[in-house]
């Protein structure tokens, strides 16, 4: 029975010993060997490789859309200035002088000036006004007198007071800052209004340049 047992052992023993050996060298070319299949029994499985791809699903950005440019307008030239500018006069006289110079204070009205005729007593209330005409003497009646003689210094009040003297005078910022006052003076009424006829020139120019306005020579002369 120990002999059976012994023999089994050994027939054990040399199946292990040849399945073992056939599972070392399964190439070898045993006969035996070549109905088993084995499936890499000599090399480790190299892991797999794994390529990343960038992500496909991004949302592209927009398009960049250039604005179209706004186009540049021309700056609007500036209005031409007129060349007769209308403004105001303030003419300062009492009855007598009015009466002899009233055409050709209406020449000037006529020729795109505003005027406005101030008695001496009203004097007060216009004397700061920018542009101002007195026509009369130191020794005129109404108040007017006494204006003339505010506006000339003593030298002048005493020239003009004199028989037959007459004198054109320009004051400037008498009473107020940028003022133009013209003065026409004579002994009498008379002498002022030639005074005034005759400085034409003279006075003609202060005015137009004040109001901006340009007359041609016959028109200045054409009263």
């Amino acid at each position: 029975m120990s002999m059976r047992i012994v023999a089994q052992l050994l027939v054990i023993i040399t199946l292990v010993g040849f399945l073992t050996g056939c599972g070392e060298k399964p190439c070898a070319g045993q006969k035996s060997c070549a109905k088993i299949e084995v499936k890499a029994p000599c090399a480790s499985a190299a892991p797999a490789r794994v390529e990343t791809k960038p992500a496909t699903d991004a949302v592209p950005p927009p398009p960049t859309v250039e604005e179209p440019k706004a186009e540049e307008t021309p700056a609007a030239e500036p209005a031409k200035e007129a060349s007769k500018e209308k403004g105001k006069l303030i003419v300062v006289t009492n009855e007598a002088n009015y009466e002899k110079d009233k055409d050709v204070i209406n020449f000037i009205a006529t020729r795109g000036v505003n005027i406005e005729r101030v008695r001496p007593a009203d004097f007060e209330k216009y004397k700061a006004e920018k542009y101002i005409l007195v026509l009369g003497g130191p020794g005129e009646g109404e108040g007017l007198g006494d204006i003339v003689k505010q506006l000339l210094s003593a030298d002048e009040v005493n020239f003009v007071s004199q028989m037959g003297n007459k004198e054109l005078y320009l004051k400037t910022d008498k009473y107020s800052s940028g003022q133009q006052i013209i003065v026409i003076a004579g002994c009498d009424a008379d002498a002022t209004f030639r005074q005034f006829v005759n400085s034409k020139d003279k006075w003609w120019g202060y005015i137009s340049s004040w109001f901006n306005i340009e007359l041609s020579h016959d028109e200045v002369y054409g009263y």
